[in-house]
């Protein structure tokens, strides 16, 4: 319940409720494409099975708790560590600048409200806002 409140939560923008659908927005579209290049070994079908199997090796007594989760914590930090060179080229959205005419990017305010900014801020501030 907590994660799709997250997901449905209007300061984050990810997603909106259509009738009894959950429909991912422009931004919930780019984190998931962010997501699956930046943590690929994390966002794939097999890893809750292999984190499973792990849990019952554990439970069982064949692995021992701080091994796993050493070799988590240091999987985990090297993917984090080489997340700058997926790049965040998908923040660019479809939307066009109506002063300039360059992509927009979504942008959140000081106040936690989404909205679409000019890519070539700050020379350019041409802002949209997000319904």
């Amino acid at each position: 319940a907590t994660i799709v409140e997250t997901v449905l939560s209007p300061t984050r923008g990810y997603a909106k409720l259509d009738e009894k659908y959950i429909v991912p927005t422009d931004r919930g579209l780019q984190l998931a494409d962010y997501c699956n290049r930046a943590f690929p070994t994390l966002i794939n079908l097999n890893y809750t099975k292999e984190m499973e199997d792990s849990l019952d090796k554990i439970a069982t007594g064949d692995l021992a708790l701080l091994e796993y989760m050493n070799c988590f914590y240091s999987n985990l930090k090297s993917i984090i560590d080489n997340t700058g060179e997926v790049g965040m080229t998908s923040d660019l959205t479809e939307k066009l600048c109506p002063e300039c005419n360059s992509s927009m990017v979504i942008r959140r305010s000081r106040f936690g409200k989404l909205f679409y900014g000019c890519s070539n801020y700050p020379k350019c501030r041409g802002i949209v806002g997000i319904d």
